[in-house]
């Protein structure tokens, strides 16, 4: 039977192939009956005619009935191939909804002046840095707030510290979890930058020409983190070049948050050892494969554009805000509305209603504007929150058709329609008041 054909299939198809069989064969020995038995009584050989002609519709009969099977089949297969693709276009157009997202805050960013200067620096010794540095682990007990950071990322010639060179660094400084400003420049490492590298990181002998030399940025860099927490991924990398060649971060007192650590600490990595054991390991014995940035990124649904600098810096804040919220439960605060449940998605449904002719992606920035906080800052009920609104109507946000919004949002989301979700915005709201 055609390997084509699901199992399910196969065996209908193979029972009526049968049936057709002893129908041909039944009707192939009542006529050889008819023929033999003719010669001593017609009325016997009328009746195996008869037989035979009605073994031979039964096999046409089956025949169709396998046509039909195979017609439905290929109908399914049509409509499962259809809605796969359907299902595809949707990823796709989501994924450039997504891109066309992280791209405009990544460009958006206000990118400081790169001063150079001509102070000596000198090496930092990596012995003395690990006995001063030690990764912070999310506390929430503390009364600390963890929305205030600069995250930090460098692209190198390798991966070995003393064998290896910068040539670019990115910092962007966050405010209540959103890109305040950011530094970044591209570094003369001085030494020619190994193929193996520039496939990485797609940075080229010729963008680093005549670019300054790490040490001559470094006091710029350091006015430009002053005390700010420090956050990565893999951060111990990133540190270990840094103080390497001539930063030191660790002057003052700071935290160091790495959302590789934390992963490690929530989410369980593939075991080879594991899946060997015990085949069902593959069915949700794991939460992850490994601990990447973009395969972390990936399991919470954060787009990811890798790999330079300043991208990676930006998804590492994303990811470190996730999972703050997901798996640390951090409590909603002022400036962290983007981080609720599904958020993300019904930001998709808001930039689908975006009017024509433009390719400004809405932000919940537009919708929990301090506008709109002050609109409904003396709201005590729900029903006060709704009737606040005002003209904070969808056609505001470049939406003139409320009830497709409210289909997409219910396709997208949990929530039934615009209405609801605000209900549940409003609920946050309030808690970012008692906060």
């Amino acid at each position: 039977m055609n390997d084509k054909y699901d199992y399910e299939t196969r065996e209908k198809l193979s029972r009526e192939f049968d049936r057709i069989a002893w129908s041909t064969f039944i009707a192939i020995v009542c006529v050889l009956a008819g023929m033999f038995l003719g010669l001593f009584s017609e009325s016997t050989k009328s009746f195996c005619y008869k037989a035979a002609c009605i073994a031979v519709l039964i096999a046409f009969w089956r025949y169709w009935v396998k046509k039909r099977i195979i017609h439905d089949y290929e109908v399914k297969q049509e409509e499962i191939e259809k809605e796969r693709i359907k299902r595809k276009e949707a990823l796709e157009e989501r994924e450039k909804l997504l891109r066309s997202a992280f791209m405009n805050t990544l460009e958006n960013i206000p990118v400081v002046p790169v001063t150079i200067s001509n102070e000596k620096i000198s090496n930092g010794k990596l012995t003395e840095m690990q006995s001063k540095v030690e990764i912070t682990k999310p506390d929430l007990k503390q009364p600390y707030d963890f929305s205030d950071f600069v995250a930090i990322d460098i692209e190198t010639t390798g991966t070995v510290v003393t064998k290896s060179r910068i040539v670019e660094v990115s910092a962007i400084r966050f405010t209540n979890f959103r890109p305040t400003s950011a530094f970044v420049t591209l570094i003369d490492p001085q030494v020619p930058i190994p193929p193996e590298a520039t496939k990485i990181n797609n940075i080229t002998d010729s963008m680093v020409a005549g670019k300054p030399t790490f040490k001559s940025i470094v006091p710029a860099l350091s006015e430009f983190i002053g005390t700010s927490d420090l956050l990565g991924h893999n951060l111990m990398f990133d540190l270990k070049f840094l103080y390497k060649y001539g930063y030191d971060f660790t002057q003052c007192q700071r935290k160091y948050y790495d959302t590789c650590e934390m992963a490690k600490d929530v989410l369980v990595r593939f075991d080879s050892r594991e899946a060997k054991k015990d085949f069902t390991y593959y069915f949700g014995g794991y939460d992850v494969y490994n601990y990447k940035l973009s395969t972390l990124c990936s399991h919470y649904d954060i787009f990811y554009d890798a790999h330079r600098a300043m991208a990676d810096a930006l998804a590492t804040a994303n990811l470190f805000r996730n999972m703050l919220i997901k798996e640390y439960k951090f409590p909603p605060g002022k400036g962290i509305y983007i981080t609720v449940s599904e958020s993300l998605n019904v930001v998709v449904a808001l930039s689908e209603l975006g009017g024509s002719g433009t390719d400004r992606i809405i932000s919940f920035d537009d919708l929990f504007s301090d506008d709109f906080i002050s609109k409904t800052a003396d709201c005590s009920t729900l029903d006060e929150f709704l009737s606040s609104l005002g003209d904070m109507s969808p056609e505001q946000f470049m939406m003139t058709d409320v009830s497709e919004l409210d289909r997409i949002v219910k396709q997208r989301t949990r929530y039934r329609d615009w209405t609801e979700y605000l209900k549940t915005a409003f609920n946050y709201y309030k808690k970012i008041q008692s906060y």
